[in-house]
């Protein structure tokens, strides 16, 4: 069977580079709102409430978490069933009004809520009591063979010397992914 996808991406991303290179074959519209990192402010607010962002009719809709998710609830209109991926980058619990309204309302009439590690989803589920049974862990996939050269530690090597072990972490450096606990437990 095949499976139609349309992209909906923000009006102000139409012109930018990256677009060219996703190499992605379906229908890209950009028709949803300029990202917002909060609703307290009545303008960007509006934006979202308005909707109007799906130029079709999809028989369902993926969404990331903030702040899209609340525009797929409102074009869903209560009839188009809507997923939501919560991303650890993207989720916060929303602890200020509208936000917490708005994000709580968005999650409960989700169909589905996907988290890509199980701190992110234990923080929603403990901010937002979302329903057991539309919760589900789906970790996000990789592209082995993008990373299966092999790697040449010698420079390493002939910086420290043959001696030394070296300890290698992959992620961005935030306090929550715990860089800095290692090192201090190095000490």
């Amino acid at each position: 069977d095949v499976v139609d996808f349309d992209l909906y991406l923000p009006k102000s991303e139409k012109n930018k580079e990256y677009i060219k290179r996703l190499g992605f074959n379906g229908k890209i519209h950009f028709t949803l709102p300029e990202f917002a990192w909060s609703f307290r402010n009545p303008k960007r607010l509006s934006s979202y409430l308005r909707g109007g962002a799906l130029t079709s009719k999809p028989d369902l809709i993926h969404v990331l978490d903030f702040p899209y998710a609340f525009s797929a609830m409102v074009n869903s209109k209560n009839k188009i069933p809507y997923i939501i991926t919560l991303c650890g980058t993207f989720y916060k619990p929303f602890k200020k009004i509208p936000d917490n309204f708005m994000f709580g309302r968005t999650y409960k009439n989700a169909s589905n809520i996907n988290a890509i590690s199980d701190f992110t989803l234990s923080s929603a589920k403990k901010e937002y009591k979302i329903n057991e049974n539309k919760l589900s862990i789906v970790h996000a996939g990789v592209n082995y063979d993008r990373f299966a050269a092999p790697v040449d530690f010698n420079f390493l090597k002939s910086k420290y010397g043959d001696n030394k072990k070296a300890i290698v972490g992959v992620g961005a450096l935030k306090g929550r992914k715990g860089f800095d606990i290692v090192i201090r437990a190095m000490k």
